[in-house]
């Protein structure tokens, strides 16, 4: 065989594995279908990033903390990444 068709064949085998191989290994993410309700994913799929900020009932969000009249309290980490059998979901506050 002919040394240009040899290279040539085996590009295209090397890019065949490397796209057979992205598409085993990454991880579907879920962009098009809606988000399931919040109450849902908290039961059924497991809470993989904490970064949405909330505070107690009646208090308000100032940068990272709570306040309330003057009284201030730490605001709690919610679940913001659930991972359901593989499929991934963004939640915002």
């Amino acid at each position: 065989m002919d040394k240009k068709i040899k290279i040539l064949i085996t590009a295209i085998i090397i890019l065949l594995l490397i796209g057979i191989g992205y598409k085993i290994v990454r991880i579907p993410f879920n962009e098009d279908k809606p988000v399931p309700d919040s109450d849902w994913l908290h039961d059924n799929c497991n809470c993989t990033e904490r970064n949405n900020l909330q505070c107690p009932e009646g208090y308000t969000l100032d940068v990272r903390a709570c306040i309330k009249n003057k009284t201030m309290t730490n605001a709690i980490l919610k679940c913001s990444k659930y991972d359901c059998n593989g499929t991934i979901y963004e939640v915002e506050n």
